[in-house]
């Protein structure tokens, strides 16, 4: 008669102890492998987010309409209507993001309660608030999200001081004195109005998606025939 022998309980312990060690290493190999994965995904849609939201942005300031008011403090002066700071800008635009027609736009830059910065955007139709002076008072609406959880942004301007510095630049050569050296644009970080009466040259955008990667800058050239208009509206005022 042959005798059978089955496994001892310390074998049957041992293959039990070593199946979930093995069980084990792939449950964790997985898990690393999907939160690897969601990471990788998350980052994804973050960039591809960040990218819509400064194509929106672009968008609009290219279509950026050179619109004129008059400033309501002690100058009473014709102005282009743009603000800016290194935060926020105040525009009129031909293609806003909601609106069929032109709308005066505000982007600004908020704290999230990540301590990083999200960029906002609000818009109101010309057709529900004419504009003819500035500053006015604006009911903003509730503004949209279009940028998020950006390490760094900041707005940047070039263009000229004033609208007699253009006027000087290009003023005719046998009129003036060429001892002075003729003005030029320069950079600078906040647009006033009033005190530059005509809209930037140029709009930088700059921005930082995360600390690890360069700071991203954008380039958008503003209308150029805004000394044109401002100084044939000039001559119609008065």
């Amino acid at each position: 008669m042959v005798k059978h022998k089955g496994f001892s309980l310390i074998e049957l312990m041992i293959a039990t102890t070593i199946l979930t060690v093995v069980m084990f290493s792939g449950y964790l190999a997985y898990g690393l492998y999907t939160t690897k994965w969601q990471k990788r995904v998350d980052e994804f849609w973050y960039k591809g987010s960040s990218a819509l939201g400064i194509e929106r942005v672009t968008r609009s300031l290219n279509a950026m309409e050179n619109y004129i008011v008059n400033w309501q403090g002690n100058s009473k002066k014709p102005v282009m209507l743009f603000e800016g700071s290194d935060s926020e800008l105040i525009y009129v635009s031909n293609s806003p993001l909601l609106s069929s027609d032109a709308a005066i736009i505000k982007l600004s830059l908020v704290k999230n309660k990540r301590g990083l910065n999200d960029l906002i955007y609000s818009e109101v139709p010309l057709s529900n608030q004419l504009i003819t002076t500035w500053p006015q008072q604006i009911t903003w609406p509730k503004p949209i999200l279009v940028m998020r959880d950006l390490k760094e942004f900041r707005f940047n301007f070039y263009g000229w001081l004033s609208l007699q510095q253009e006027f000087e630049a290009n003023e005719d050569v046998l009129q003036r004195d060429l001892s002075v050296p003729l003005p030029t644009p320069s950079w600078y970080e906040t647009h006033i109005s009033e005190q530059r009466q005509l809209t930037p040259l140029v709009l930088q955008i700059q921005f930082q998606l995360d600390t690890n990667e360069e700071l991203s800058s954008y380039l958008i050239s503003m209308p150029t025939d805004n000394y044109l208009k401002l100084t044939a509206y000039m001559r119609l005022d008065f």
